[in-house]
């Protein structure tokens, strides 16, 4: 029976669901149907988005979703890099929510298992393995290979960005070469909108992946932080410097929510028994390193005199000294702390985070914490737990300072009375002043 004529995408898509269930991802031998039907999918949202009159996201059935992750996405990662339908995805999943869109790319995931899925998914990683390899700071000219390398990885993306990120993210976190992130990150300077995106997808999933034997976020012995934590934080700092127009809400939010959600009560076992502190909560390196990245809050761990002496000035004088020699783009630069700025409080995670950095202060001080964590790390855990709690709290407070208003910035504090309950009176004045 022949399909009916309709207007309505609602009523067109209990029809086409059986075909598309036959068809499964082998779409892609048709590419004026495959882009035609993302077309469809486009114009529904945008009739939704006008219907609800708020100009917000448009949050999708999840037949719909269905039909995208299950046929429409796995049908273009067999598609080989074209440009146009990525932009005509992106069309579509800029309309979603950060959370949906999250969800979609999941899903998006573990539809890897069919034959030819599988077998783009393992060439593509197969293909960013060997361009990597070939990545350096300053490539020559002549090295077609390493000097084109972002148009590469660019193309991969197009189709299968998932593999070929995960294979970049893999790289960054073992950190055989901590000076390759600034390239890696120039590796991604062509990519297009969703691409970033997915980055953006995968580094929350990165985060928000638990303690475990071999994914610890510090060392007690040594009392370090883990090598994969500090580069993946430097990663992320320096991709979304580079790229400011990628969403941050999802990142962020997992990062709010990991460090509110370490208990402050007890470190103690089951029957009593200390346990060993897992530190999940020193996820907030992350957010310092956004901060510090896109916020223009550069750190120097050992400071000249000259620097030291430039401290007793105003803002301005300290961030000259600190950057001297260095010439950024301001008008990027600008955008890129705005970006960080409006994700952090239009989600009101700001007083969260204040709040979750005190508890944690007065946690590390109790008695509990002390007597559970006297045989591994000792004061030197101590204070590299401390001083990282006290450095996240100036370095928010400093980058809020510098970025709001007055105004704005008075409307993001807590009142009076709760913020010097939350911190100890010098630093209850530094963040009301």
């Amino acid at each position: 029976e022949a399909l009916q004529p309709s207007a309505d995408f609602e009523q067109l898509l209990p029809q086409i669901r059986m075909i598309l269930e036959h068809l499964e991802y082998f779409m892609h031998t048709d590419l004026h149907l495959l882009t035609s039907l993302w077309k469809i999918v486009h114009h529904y949202l945008l009739e939704q988005r006008d219907k609800s009159g708020n100009g917000s996201h448009v949050t999708l059935d999840d037949s719909i979703v269905a039909v995208v992750y299950r046929h429409l996405l796995p049908a273009a990662s067999l598609v080989p890099n074209n440009p146009y339908l990525s932009d005509l995805m992106w069309s579509v999943m800029q309309q979603l929510s950060v959370f949906q869109r999250f969800l979609i790319y999941s899903c998006w995931e573990t539809m890897c298992e069919g034959f030819l899925l599988k077998l783009a998914f393992e060439k593509t990683k197969s293909s960013t393995k060997q361009i990597l390899k070939r990545v350096v700071a300053n490539a020559e000219k002549r090295d077609l290979i390493a000097h084109q390398s972002h148009f590469h990885v660019t193309k991969l993306c197009h189709s299968n960005p998932i593999p070929c990120i995960e294979t970049m993210l893999k790289d960054v976190e073992i950190g055989f070469n901590v000076n390759m992130i600034q390239p890696y990150v120039e590796c991604t300077n062509r990519c297009s909108e969703m691409t970033a995106d997915i980055m953006g997808y995968m580094l929350a999933r990165q985060c928000a992946k638990p303690h475990s034997a071999g994914r610890a976020f510090l060392n007690q012995q040594d009392a370090t932080l883990a090598p994969w934590l500090v580069n993946l934080g430097e990663f992320a700092g320096r991709f979304y410097k580079k790229h400011p127009q990628t969403d941050l809400v999802g990142l962020l939010t997992i990062i709010t929510k990991r460090v509110n959600s370490e208990t402050s009560t007890s470190d103690a076992g089951p029957g009593g028994a200390p346990s060993e502190y897992k530190g999940e909560a020193l996820i907030r390196v992350i957010l310092e390193n956004l901060i510090e990245y896109m916020g223009g809050l550069l750190t120097v761990a050992d400071m000249n005199a000259e620097q030291l002496h430039c401290l007793a000035g105003g803002p301005r004088l300290k961030s000259e000294s600190l950057s001297i020699g260095k010439k950024e783009d301001t008008s990027r630069k600008e955008r890129a702390r705005q970006a960080l700025l409006s994700a952090l409080v239009d989600q009101g995670l700001v007083p969260v985070l204040w709040y979750s950095l005190s508890q944690q202060r007065h946690h590390f001080l109790s008695e509990e914490f002390s007597e559970s964590q006297s045989s591994g790390g000792g004061l030197k855990l101590l204070g590299l737990l401390f001083d990282g709690n006290h450095e996240c709290f100036l370095k928010l407070t400093e980058f809020l300072a510098q970025a709001c208003v007055r105004e704005k910035y008075a409307s993001l504090v807590p009142p009076l009375q709760s913020v010097f309950s939350m911190f100890e009176p010098s630093l209850a004045f530094l963040a009301i002043r």
